[in-house]
């Protein structure tokens, strides 16, 4: 991977102080299973992460998914995944796209577990989903993940060269401000 001519996007070393992506990139699947999954994990734990509360509205909001082509940016423990591949029906599929070796494992076993016959799973890296080059989607989401692009030029340009014409992006992200987290 050619080293992008931005430089990494400014973040809060305080709260990242290994690198903006270092707990998912060295994390094994069953590690950032045991953190980030099930009814407690940080990712999905609606008691304490306003994103899995609101699912089902966020859900919602999406409207009809039906045949649509669908990349999931940053897809962690596959939160939505059930979903989309049941909204896009068999005319539609949804890309996967994870960073983490860890959790693209993870995704894979979500696959294959629990049937998600429209759904690929793709390993990206910080300047590129992966996505065949020819693909045109009519939807990307960007479910609290927008923060964690360190290479936010090149990684959106890329992006958006593999969107339709009229396609939708979908960005749902928080501004991490500790005072509101804690008091």
């Amino acid at each position: 991977m050619a080293e992008p001519k931005e430089g990494t996007v400014t973040f809060d070393r305080d709260h990242y102080p290994e690198g903006l992506n270092a707990n998912f990139l060295v994390s094994d699947a069953e590690a950032l299973e045991a953190k980030y999954s099930g009814a407690k994990g940080l990712f999905t734990d609606p008691e304490t992460r306003d994103i899995a509360r609101n699912v089902p509205d966020i859900l919602e909001a999406l409207g009809d998914l039906k045949g649509k082509q669908i990349v999931d940016l940053g897809s962690g423990t596959g939160l939505f995944l059930n979903f989309l591949d049941a909204a896009v029906g068999p005319k539609g599929h949804v890309y996967a796209v994870e960073i983490s070796p860890g959790f693209v494992e993870l995704l894979r076993k979500k696959k294959e577990d629990e049937g998600l016959s429209n759904t690929s799973i793709v390993l990206g890296n910080t300047t590129n989903s992966e996505l065949p080059a020819d693909l045109k989607v009519d939807m990307v989401l960007l479910i609290d993940v927008y923060h964690h692009i360190e290479y936010v030029q090149t990684y959106m340009t890329k992006v958006r060269e593999g969107m339709r014409t009229g396609a939708e992006l979908v960005l749902i992200d928080f501004h991490r401000v500790s005072i509101k987290l804690t008091g």
